[in-house]
Formats: C-alpha cells, sequence, structure tokens
C-alpha cells in the first residue's frame, strides 16, 4: 500500500507528538517501520537510554564505526557490506535504503564518521 504525502506527514506529526522527538527522527523510523506508526514507535522507544548514557554512547558508537571504516577515516563499501550483513539485512532491502538517507550517506556505499557518529547519538 502506498502511502501519499499527506498521510506521511500525518504519521510524522503523531510519531513526534508521542515521543517528543523531531520529524527527522520520527521520519526515520516510520521509514524502517514501512510506515507502521505502532512498530514505528516501539523501536524508538527501545532505543531509549538514559541522558548520562551519552559518553558511554559515543564509544559504543565509535567502535561500531572503526571496525567497519577503510583507511580514509570512513566506511566504504566493503565496510558498508559488512556492516549491513551484520545487521542481518541485504544490500537490495529497502531499510539499506533508509539507512542510507538517515546516515546521510553522500554518495552510495560511503558512510563519513561525524555522519555516522551524529546520526547515531540523535537516536534517543
Amino acid at each position: 500500500m502506498s502511502l501519499d504525502a499527506r498521510r506521511k506527514n500525518q504519521l510524522i506529526d503523531q510519531f513526534v507528538d508521542f515521543t517528543q522527538s523531531n520529524s527527522s527522527v520520527a521520519k526515520n523510523f516510520l521509514l524502517l517501520a514501512r510506515w507502521d506508526l505502532e512498530v514505528a514507535i516501539n523501536e524508538y522507544l527501545a532505543y531509549q537510554q538514559p541522558p548520562n548514557a551519552s559518553r558511554k554512547d559515543k564509544k559504543s558508537i565509535l567502535a561500531i564505526f572503526d571496525e567497519y571504516k577503510d583507511e580514509e577515516d570512513k566506511i566504504g563499501i566493503d565496510g558498508t557490506l559488512r556492516f549491513i550483513e551484520d545487521l542481518g539485512y541485504e544490500p537490495e532491502d529497502r531499510a539499506v535504503l533508509a539507512l542510507a538517507e538517515f546516515l546521510e550517506s553522500p554518495s552510495v556505499g560511503v558512510f563519513p564518521r561525524k555522519n555516522f557518529l551524529s546520526k547515531w547519538q540523535s537516536v534517543k
């Protein structure tokens, strides 16, 4: 079922109202949940952590980044393919497109450190 832009905006607004997050976070979770509001909210709430966890979160996120990065301090295509596989997805899965959008990939299969860290830290 394809949703029109108006319905998608309504779902984003409902997500934001319920979670007190922002529209960017709402859109990303809704994309990953294929626009199922209940699933998106449940996933969002499952990833919530206490505010004092941010320093530990940064170290954990950087450790993940370092596992997949190449010599140029970015995750390149080989690292991206390993990352996707480790997440349990295939490169053709829709969730991979949502992930690339969420991490603001500047080109196919590339994730700079700054984007990777800031975007994953925003998921709280």
